[in-house]
This record gives C-alpha cells, sequence and structure tokens, in this order.
C-alpha cells in the first residue's frame, strides 16, 4: 500500500506535470494535494479513480472509501451513461456484423 499520492504517482514514472494534465489541474495547484497543503476536489478524486489512483492520500482526513451521498449518485450516474453509451455501441456492432454475415456466400 502507497503512504501517499506522491509515491503512487513515482511508482507509475509518472511526473507531477503529466499527472496535473491528466486530471485538468496545473501544475503548482497538483503539488498541494500531493503535499497534502489542499483537498483534492471532488471531481478530479474521480478522474483521479478512473486513472487508478486510490487510497486514503486522495480523501485526507476521511477513510479511502468515504465519499458524500452526493458524490456517490453523482458518479454512479456517470457510470450508468456511460454503460448506456456501451450498450448503443455494442448493438450497432452486433447490427453491422449481421449486416456483413448475410452478405456473405
Amino acid at each position: 500500500m502507497f503512504k501517499n499520492l506522491r509515491e503512487l504517482r513515482k511508482s507509475r514514472r509518472e511526473t507531477q506535470e503529466q499527472l496535473a494534465d491528466a486530471i485538468g489541474a496545473n501544475r503548482a495547484t497538483y503539488q498541494t494535494y500531493e503535499s497534502g497543503r489542499s483537498e483534492v476536489p471532488a471531481d478530479l478524486r474521480k478522474k483521479l479513480v478512473k486513472l487508478g489512483y486510490d487510497g486514503p492520500f486522495i480523501t485526507p482526513g476521511r477513510p479511502a472509501d468515504a465519499i458524500t451521498r452526493e458524490e456517490f449518485a453523482e458518479f454512479r450516474g456517470e457510470i450508468r451513461a456511460e454503460v448506456r453509451g456501451l450498450r448503443e455501441v455494442l448493438e450497432k456492432l452486433g447490427e453491422a456484423v449481421r449486416a456483413v454475415s448475410l452478405r456473405v456466400p
């Protein structure tokens, strides 16, 4: 288990600037999260989790899995929307495969 965000970032051989860009923050702001001077906002925590960064260092003062009900509901809604989008893509792909298989003798 990694003790902090810095250790995890370094283990993945990413620079502060690379991770800051990936979550949509500037490097100076990201440094405040990594040093613990600022708490990572909910929207950026979600981006970190999607990138595979998870742990108590993301939510200082709260257990690693603690999020508010509102954050959970919002995140669940985002996931459901992504799943719906993937289902639509799979349905279209299935239709395309069926159409091609009907043309092949």
